[in-house]
């Protein structure tokens, strides 16, 4: 899953939510996926399937691919730190967690 992540997922913010989201033509492949690792999976008009985890499911996700990871490991720790301190709505809590998240934003823009 880490190969899949690096080559074709993103790892991003949309909307104060952290997602992390992988896009396929093979349909049966995402689908497989989101048996195994629990994601939402869904076509989209293009026929590309994409499948994604938002807020805190992405916690075990990133947590088990996390030591393999390549490209996307840095992008993946903030994350993971991301989710564990916003919690599912990605709503902050306090000023300082808005801080911290509006800091680390930029880092996390999908390239």
């Amino acid at each position: 899953m880490a190969g899949i992540i690096d080559g074709e997922g993103c790892i991003d913010v949309n909307g104060g939510v952290i997602r992390v989201t992988v896009s396929q033509k093979n349909g049966p492949f995402i689908h497989k996926l989101q048996k195994e690792w629990d994601g939402k999976a869904y076509r989209k008009a293009d026929g590309v399937f994409n499948l994604s985890w938002h807020g805190t499911k992405i916690v075990s996700l990133l947590e088990a691919v996390l030591p393999y990871l390549r490209i996307k490991k840095d992008r993946a720790k903030i994350a993971l730190k991301w989710a564990k301190k916003t919690g599912p709505s990605g709503i902050y809590t306090s000023p300082a967690i808005k801080e911290w998240r509006d800091s680390v934003r930029p880092l996390l823009k999908n390239r």
